[in-house]
């Protein structure tokens, strides 16, 4: 199969797919106002019922690069958002606290291959060479899902409401899913059949290998904390710390959105200037994190009506951090790339349910003795904190695999 027809009629349905993974997990930054509405939820609640999804998508990481692995991604994503489209269709006939969560972990489970059966097709169907900057592009297909969380997201459930919303994205998630099978052509190529013992002894292998913690922990410092708080805290942020009107909020989100957009679209191009240069991308991701973490202490800090700014360059340097995901799927063999980036996941999406449910806890157990916006900027300290530990390590693990 040529390239281009490739590009079509392969890769093109798992960019939709993609683009509605991330629309769906990132909308719930506009939503909060309706959930609370529907459940009137503490932020600690708050924070449990959104962390349900991620602990989900977690929780399914494993199992999902076996998967991936051995059934290939055509199949695998099918299934995959059938179980997503129906998490949201029961989240939209209810307004019960524990319904919703339980359709949050479906949706979660659906959307766990969002992105790694994405980069397991290109895997199968492209070369080598073509991965980082494929993987790239379908990231910029992730940001057009960002872009739809916000302004249209709200305006949609202010002009139809909590239900229309979710089951309208439930039915299309579906469909979606019959897309994929019917039109993408199966393929035999990195793909796997192996006992469980085999398979978890694979995903043991990399679980123990230095440079996966390497690369695992350079990520962990900035994709999970940022992918909590702006999948549910930012708007309060902006609310409380800020004072900002809600239609500067929305314009706000929307500046993030193009930010993470075009930070996505630079994957594929500073993958290329590091590889001409022959610079470890990791080491980028390190020099990263050290920006990420003044820009944090400044807003933490500093009182200012100017914060969207400083959240605008989070928001572009965040998303370079999904290069990771490339860097392992070179490093690994092709018939392991959907375990050792699904471990990746495991890792990131365990990191994003404990800070986004402890932000919730530490917001609601310091707003006994200090005023809301306060309580925010106490709380943020912990991504500060966890990034400044996982930056040491890195630096440890480097030192020893340079050894």
């Amino acid at each position: 199969m040529t390239f281009k027809k490739a590009f079509f009629i392969v890769f093109l349905p798992f960019a939709i797919a993609f683009i509605l993974s991330c629309l769906f997990r990132t909308m719930n930054a506009v939503l909060v106002p309706t959930l609370l509405h529907l459940t009137q939820a503490t932020p600690s609640e708050l924070g449990l019922l959104n962390a349900t999804y991620f602990l989900a998508y977690a929780l399914f990481q494993i199992p999902l690069g076996t998967l991936l692995d051995n059934y290939g991604a055509r199949k695998i994503q099918s299934v995959l958002f059938i179980i997503g489209g129906l998490g949201l269709l029961l989240s939209g006939v209810t307004n019960h606290i524990g319904v919703i969560a339980i359709g949050h972990a479906l949706l979660g489970i659906g959307m766990s291959g969002g992105l790694m059966a994405a980069f397991k097709m290109i895997v199968q169907w492209f070369p080598s060479e073509k991965i980082p900057i494929l993987n790239g592009i379908m990231m910029t297909f992730g940001g057009i899902g960002i872009l739809l969380s916000a302004t249209p997201t709200e305006y949609l459930v202010s002009h139809y409401g909590w239900k229309v919303l979710n089951i309208s994205f439930g039915i299309f998630a579906i469909c979606v899913a019959a897309l994929i099978y019917l039109v993408v052509p199966e393929t035999k190529v990195a793909t796997e059949k192996s006992s469980l013992s085999k398979q978890l002894k694979a995903l043991s292998e990399i679980f123990k290998s230095k440079y996966f913690w390497s690369i695992a922990l350079i990520t962990t410092s900035v994709l999970p904390s940022f992918m909590a708080i702006h999948g549910l805290w930012i708007e309060n942020w902006l609310q409380t710390v800020s004072n900002a009107p809600q239609s500067k909020i929305d314009v706000y989100l929307v500046i993030m959105a193009i930010a993470m957009t075009i930070s996505l679209l630079s994957t594929g191009y500073i993958a290329r200037v590091a590889n001409h240069f022959k610079i470890p991308l990791e080491n980028i991701l390190a020099f990263l994190v050290v920006i990420y973490i003044a820009i944090e202490l400044v807003l933490i800090t500093a009182q200012s009506n100017y914060d969207w700014i400083w959240w605008v360059l989070l928001s572009l340097i965040s998303q370079i951090f999904n290069l990771s995901y490339a860097v392992l799927t070179q490093h690994f063999q092709k018939t392991h790339s959907g375990r050792a980036n699904t471990a990746l996941n495991v890792v990131v999406f365990s990191s994003v349910f404990v800070i986004q449910y402890l932000i919730g806890l530490i917001v609601t157990a310091s707003n006994h003795y200090f005023d809301l916006a306060t309580s925010y900027k106490v709380s943020f300290m912990l991504p500060v904190l966890i990034q400044a530990f996982c930056l040491g390590v890195f630096f440890r693990l480097k030192k020893e695999l340079t050894v």
